[in-house]
């Protein structure tokens, strides 16, 4: 298989740098996906929060109702719009 020890080290350099290259990749796409993750997570605490304000100002129960499950419906399709 290796003719010489130079060969030894060659091939044991191409492997190197091709594992600092997969790692590379994959600290890329982890980094990726923690920003989605936490701009989708701001969004869905924003979301939150004016659902509780306008649940606040709410002036009847049918009204708070509502307000609730609009938020609801909303979540979860943002939730599977976000997962798939």
């Amino acid at each position: 298989m290796f003719k010489t020890f130079e060969d030894v080290q060659k091939f044991s350099k191409d492997q190197i740098e091709a594992s600092t290259k997969a790692a590379s990749a994959v600290g890329e796409g982890v980094k990726a996906l923690a920003s989605e993750v936490t701009a989708f997570s701001k969004k869905s605490f924003e979301d939150m929060s004016a659902t509780g304000e306008a649940l606040r100002a709410a002036k009847t129960m049918e009204a708070a109702v509502k307000i609730q499950q609009d938020y609801a419906k909303a979540a979860y399709e943002a939730f599977v719009a976000q997962a798939t």
